[in-house]
């Protein structure tokens, strides 16, 4: 433990000063400690919220906030979101109705750590990984993330939760030794197999901005428009739809020199896409991201939807691609082959992914 907080300093603080690696570029804008103008605004908003006493700029400052705040991050894998019901708290990987591991591994973890003595050997490798697990995310300034940056902290609750069920299993007395153990499986199988339903039929419904879905089907609606006709999409992150469309219409390495730089508009043949508003013709398809105001005449537009409340996403003026389609007012049923996007007709993609704008 002490060699590996040694190590880590000496990397840290060698490659601060060399300023020649990743380390030393990104750590100003991700590493906790290490941004200055973060805490400085943190000072300055403790003491802006406090009433006045004779020592409050002694005891607000750098050092303290920096310890209340890295304390908060180390600590705050220790919730019940977290552990039992969303998982991870950033938006990109949490799971939301449901968390890293059951219910019923409290009751093993509690196991454990009460028979944790008869497995001395394991105690300070569970203390190493507990501790060194949650440092990372506490360095971290992108949120509380444990999913990656805490890793360990997996393998550690893993080893726990075995240590509770081996100590249970082993001090049963006979009699009851295997209605509880067939128990206890049927318990973990059913909540496995809730587990995979909700992972593989609500979870792409549930998260599907976590999965791109949205711009996905902003690119496949782009990578179909074979009518030479001009389709501006007018978004609040450009860079990504961009990146999006290139990747899901297999044109990454025809254009591999334009995703050097992040830009507010990229020019793709008959297609653009844009940040501002444009001056808006009656030529060409106009697709509008919901975030984004724009003041447009178009009287008749299609959308597309979020899959799981119908709010809308984009809207698509002067549409050509699915004027021909039977479209629906909302998406009522989801299939597993509705996700092959890239492989369906023009006419599936439009019925299934695209909606008419009637009441939206």
């Amino acid at each position: 433990m002490l060699s590996f907080i040694l190590f880590a300093g000496i990397y840290f603080g060698v490659s601060k000063k060399l300023n020649l690696n990743t380390f030393s570029a990104r750590s100003q804008d991700e590493i906790l400690i290490l941004n200055a103008d973060y805490f400085s605004d943190k000072v300055n908003e403790y003491r802006r919220a406090s009433i006045d006493y004779p020592l409050k700029n002694v005891l607000i400052n750098k050092y303290t906030v920096t310890l209340l705040e890295f304390s908060k991050k180390y600590m705050s894998w220790i919730s019940s979101d977290f552990l039992f019901w969303k998982g991870d708290a950033r938006g990109m990987y949490t799971f939301e109705d449901h968390g890293l591991i059951y219910v019923l591994d409290l009751l093993f973890i509690v196991i454990g750590i009460y028979g944790i003595s008869n497995y001395k050997k394991l105690i300070p490798l569970l203390i190493t990984l507990f501790i060194v697990s949650s440092i990372p995310p506490a360095l971290s300034l992108h949120g509380d993330s444990f999913f990656y940056r805490g890793f360990l902290l997996i393998p550690a609750l893993i080893i726990l939760i075995s240590l509770g069920l081996t100590y249970m299993y082993k001090n049963l007395k006979k009699n009851y030794k295997s209605i509880i153990t067939i128990s206890v499986f049927l318990i973990y199988f059913s909540l496995f197999v809730n587990f995979l339903i909700f992972y593989f039929f609500r979870y792409p419904v549930k998260q599907q901005d976590n999965n791109f879905l949205n711009g996905r089907i902003v690119a496949s609606y782009l990578a179909r428009n074979n009518l030479n006709q001009k389709v501006v999409v007018v978004t609040t992150s450009p860079y990504s739809i961009f990146n999006e469309y290139l990747f899901y219409s297999n044109k990454i390495l025809e254009t591999e020199k334009l995703l050097s730089k992040e830009k507010d508009s990229y020019f793709v043949g008959n297609i653009i896409i844009i940040k501002n508003c444009p001056i808006t013709s009656l030529e060409g398809t106009y697709m509008f991201d919901s975030k984004v105001n724009c003041n447009f005449n178009g009287k008749n537009y299609v959308v597309i939807q979020n899959q799981s409340d119908s709010g809308v996403v984009f809207r698509i003026y002067n549409d050509k691609l699915c004027e021909e389609s039977n479209l629906t007012t909302y998406r009522r049923n989801h299939l597993v082959s509705d996700y092959n996007i890239e492989k369906m007709n023009n006419d599936d993609f439009c019925t299934r992914w695209i909606q008419n704008g009637k009441t939206n």
